[in-house]
C-alpha cells in the first residue's frame, strides 16, 4: 500500500493563507521603505550638512536604528499605503505593457495615450 497524504482544507485554513502571504508582502514593503527611508536619510544629511568637516564613514546601521526609533509609525504607514495600492500600480502597469504590444494597435487608445503625454508637457 503506497504512502498517501490527505491535506484539508478549512476555512480557517484559507484566511490565515491570505494572511500570511498579506503579511509577507507587508514586511518586504516595509524592507523596501526602511531602504529608501536610510538612502534618503544619508543624503539629507550630506547635503545640508558641512562638507569640510563631514564624516567621510556615516555608519547605515546607526541611521537604520535612528529611523526604526523615530519614524516607525511613518515607515509602518507608508508600507501599508504601498501594500494597499500595490494591486492597483500592478493592474496599470500590466495594461500598460499590454497595450503596447504591436497586435493590441488600436486608433482610439493610441488617441487617448497622444493627448494625455501632450496634456502632461504643457
Amino acid at each position: 500500500m503506497p504512502l498517501q497524504k490527505f491535506f484539508y482544507y478549512f476555512k480557517s485554513s484559507s484566511f490565515f493563507s491570505i494572511l500570511w502571504v498579506y503579511s509577507y508582502f507587508f514586511i518586504c514593503e516595509i524592507l523596501q521603505s526602511l531602504n529608501q527611508f536610510t538612502i534618503n536619510y544619508l543624503g539629507t544629511v550630506w547635503y545640508f550638512s558641512d562638507k569640510s568637516n563631514f564624516p567621510k564613514q556615516n555608519n547605515v546601521w546607526k541611521v537604520m536604528k535612528t529611523i526604526i526609533n523615530y519614524h516607525l509609525g511613518s515607515l509602518v504607514l507608508s508600507s501599508f499605503i504601498n501594500l494597499l495600492f500595490k494591486p492597483l500600480r500592478v493592474i496599470f502597469f500590466w495594461t500598460n505593457s499590454t497595450l503596447s504590444l504591436p497586435f493590441f494597435y488600436n486608433h482610439i487608445i493610441h488617441k487617448i495615450k497622444h493627448n494625455f503625454c501632450n496634456k502632461r508637457k504643457k
